[in-house]
């Protein structure tokens, strides 16, 4: 192990863990590839032992079938004859040589079944009561002994050996068919009798080397076909190939023989047709010979895998044991108490400094546990925001412990209307939030209840059932929302609406459910306070195109520029009521508010003049309209949070302008007093309406504008009367009148006397050398 910078590595000089986990990483490399090298072998075994049994299983059904199907068909024609009139009118007939032409018929028929096809050797039609036979030899007639013997019989029908020619030379023999015709109760009745070789019986079988011995043995265990001919006939009774026939528990199956010569795999089928048993016998030996070659391939092979695996065990262990001794180094550097040499080996100091770190994550465990309702919250919020997958839904909902699922769910949506006219301020929400929630779980059983929760000022809850009908529990629903509104009202003394989903199924349209109960209480700008409002009923079926009235607008603008604020007030109640007659949905209502607010807001920027309300640190205009709720708090904040501000804004905005015009006319009638001087042309002049500034010069002056450019050409004319030698008819041409008369006229309604009377009186009354003017 490489030392540290301070020595701490020196007191652990030889690295035990890496020497454990070499052993271990060559045990492990051992093991596997000696379990898997046995298992291999063994599998592949028995794969080739399987596959020889198949093979030999195959071949066996293969031979039984060959076989069964020559011995149907000699069956079937020896039945055919049996039943021919030729053969029923000879059972009570004693044939002799007489009878030539019937003797000759039935031989003749018996050769026509000894085919190609079919190995017969002989076939006989026996007549023990008449004492007769007749096979390929001809007609010969029966001794007294065969006659008994033939009396003797029982079966209708067999399969075995043939006792003749077995006695007289058992290599030669064969297999007999005897057939009794016919085959009921009758009082006479003939045997037909087949005789096969061994010969042409081995020839229906197929050999191989793979299969060993193949015997057949009829019901009584004695050979009927060896194919190395050594035990043709003979009696296996009592031997241990009969005694495990025996104890054989099927009709066929795999049986294990211990011989002198070795172990040998038997292989034993029995026939349902004829009760033959068919048996192969193949030196276990045999079967295992390509097993060597295997276990051969399989040891290099393990070999080979093993040395891979050993050096690749050594280098990932050294690179294993790399973070393990900087994770050693660590623990020892972060807690100097700790002495290596003390220790088994680096796992123990491990060990140590982690148990410390499992006492802050147990603590940390426990303090999670007491966040467990935030995490309820967080995961059920997700839950409405649409957040959480489908197939994470029911299986959260069980590990929180939710109640449901049920057929029926809804979200209930509860929001304090206002807090006006209550005991409670704005600094009282929460808390007041936080009473509904628990009076909530107080009012609706848990198992109607998955989880309830303060979401965006309002208590959500979303509630379930399984009622067999839809409007049973909206029924419900309804009772639940109407005792919930009167515990608030009862414990808080508070009005409540309430805003209600659609019913939904499954707990994936919570998310859609949660924005329907939020919409449906946004409703109540048209029902009002302390309402319960479903979605289905409160929502338009369909959008309409609506607009505030032009003429409202129009209006409103109008005595918001002269700042009259009696009718501008009034005009914005006739907007907010063309709005409120119409069955429109909230965010149409609140889209068209918005534009009116915009416009009116545009409408003051266009003065030059700050809006104080956009100046708002807090809140925005827009936020603080955003959160009204109902339309006697949106006709309130209009009012008093942007008209009425408005007005004043627009009011001081125009006593600045008005005197800005005032002044203007009044410079316009002291340069040009002595020019076509009308209220019109200093309209054109100011680009105002004639009408417009005649009020404002008016309301600045507290005279009319006319008056007052008539008093100021008389002030004119009465210093050019005084100062220069202007006469009287210059000055009235030099004021525009049209003629002495008229200027007369003006001059002594202003001043109460003619011109000529003025200057006459005004020359006598005033000392020398003075000129002003009065």
């Amino acid at each position: 192990m490489p030392e540290s910078a301070d020595g701490v590595g020196a007191e652990m000089r030889f690295p035990k863990f890496l020497f454990k986990l070499i052993v271990f990483s060559l045990f492990l490399s051992i093991f596997p590839v000696l379990t898997l090298g046995l298992f291999s072998y063994i599998k592949l075994t028995s794969s080739v032992q399987e596959t020889i049994y198949k093979a030999n299983e195959q071949i066996l059904l293969q031979n039984q079938m060959r076989v069964e199907q020559m011995l149907k068909t000699i069956e079937r024609s020896v039945v055919q004859f049996s039943s021919s009139p030729l053969v029923g009118d000879s059972l009570g007939q004693a044939l002799t040589f007489r009878q030539f032409d019937v003797v000759n018929q039935l031989s003749k028929e018996l050769k026509r079944l000894q085919t190609i096809d079919l190995p017969i050797s002989d076939i006989s039609l026996v007549n023990f009561e008449k004492g007769w036979l007749i096979n390929n030899n001809g007609l010969r007639s029966l001794e007294p002994q065969e006659s008994q013997s033939f009396r003797e019989i029982k079966q209708n029908t067999s399969w075995s050996l043939d006792p003749d020619e077995l006695n007289s030379n058992p290599s030669s023999g064969g297999v007999r068919f005897l057939k009794k015709t016919p085959t009921d109760f009758a009082e006479h009745y003939e045997f037909i009798i087949v005789r096969i070789p061994f010969s042409d019986l081995s020839r229906l079988i197929k050999t191989d080397k793979l299969l060993g011995d193949y015997l057949i043995l009829d019901q009584r265990n004695r050979v009927l076909l060896d194919n190395r001919n050594a035990a043709l006939g003979a009696d296996l009774s009592g031997t241990p190939l009969s005694t495990q026939l025996a104890e054989l528990p099927g009709d066929s199956g795999y049986l294990t023989m211990h011989t002198k010569s070795g172990d040998e795999a038997v292989l034993v089928r029995k026939s349902d047709y004829n009760g033959w048993t068919y048996v192969s016998k193949t030196p276990v030996a045999t079967i295992l010979s390509g097993s060597k070659e295997i276990g051969w391939i399989t040891l290099w092979t393990c070999v080979g895998i093993f040395m891979v695996t050993l050096l690749i065990s050594i280098f990932i262990s050294r690179r294993m044991y790399t973070p393990i001794l900087q994770l050693y180094q660590s623990a020892v550097h972060s807690n100097k108490e700790l002495k290596p040499g003390h220790w088994k080996d680096e796992f123990q100091i491990l060990s140590s400094r982690f148990s410390s770190l499992l006492d802050g994550q147990t603590e940390l465990l426990r303090r999670s546990e007491r966040q467990l309702p935030q995490l309820k919250d967080l995961f059920v919020l997700q839950l409405y925001e649409g957040k959480v997958r489908a197939e994470e839904i029911q299986p959260t909902s069980v590990m929180y412990g939710f109640a449901g699922p049920w057929k029926h769910m809804c979200v209930m949506a509860v929001d304090i209307d206002e807090l006006k006219e209550t005991r409670y301020t704005q600094r009282d929400v929460d808390l007041l939030l936080f009473a509904i929630h628990n009076i909530a779980y107080e009012v609706i059983p848990h198992s109607k209840l998955y989880h309830a929760m303060v979401v965006h000022k309002s208590v959500v809850l979303l509630l379930g059932g399984d009622h067999p009908a839809k409007e049973h529990f909206t029924e419900e629903i309804y009772v639940f929302a109407s005792l919930l509104q009167s515990q608030v009202e009862q414990f808080l003394g508070l009005k409540v609406s309430i805003g209600l989903s659609r019913v939904f199924p499954e707990l994936s349209g919570a998310s859609t459910a949660f924005d329907e109960s939020m919409e449906a209480l946004q409703y109540k700008f048209r029902a009002g306070t302390g309402t319960i409002l479903w979605i289905e009923e409160v929502r338009p079926e369909r959008h309409s195109h609506l607009f505030i009235p032009d003429q409202a607008v129009k209006s409103l603008m109008d005595a918001l520029k002269l700042a009259d604020e009696k009718a501008a007030t009034q005009a914005l109640l006739d907007c907010l009521q063309s709005l409120a007659e119409h069955n429109i949905s909230y965010k149409q209502y609140q889209v068209l508010l918005a534009g009116l607010l915009n416009d009116l807001i545009k409408e003051v920027l266009k003065t030059g003049e700050s809006f104080p309300a956009l100046q708002d640190e807090k809140a925005s205009v827009f936020d603080q309209f955003f959160e009204l709720k109902t339309r006697q708090d949106t006709e309130q904040w209009f009012l008093h949070a942007i008209l009425r501000p408005m007005v004043r804004i627009m009011s001081r905005r125009r006593d600045l302008q008005n005197k800005k015009i005032s002044e203007h006319m009044i410079d316009i009638v002291q340069l040009d007093y002595d020019k076509d001087l009308t209220l019109e042309s200093c309209a054109a002049r100011l680009n105002y309406h004639p009408n417009y500034i005649k009020r404002v010069f008016r309301h600045d002056t507290g005279i009319n504008f006319s008056d007052y450019l008539l008093q100021y050409r008389i002030q004119k004319a009465k210093e050019w009367l005084l100062e220069t030698d202007m006469t009287i008819t210059e000055i009235a041409d030099r004021l525009k009148y049209s003629n002495l008369q008229n200027f007369s006229r003006s001059f002594r309604r202003v001043v109460g006397s003619s011109p000529s009377e003025f200057k006459d009186r005004y020359e006598a009354d005033r000392p020398p050398d003075h000129f002003k003017v009065p």
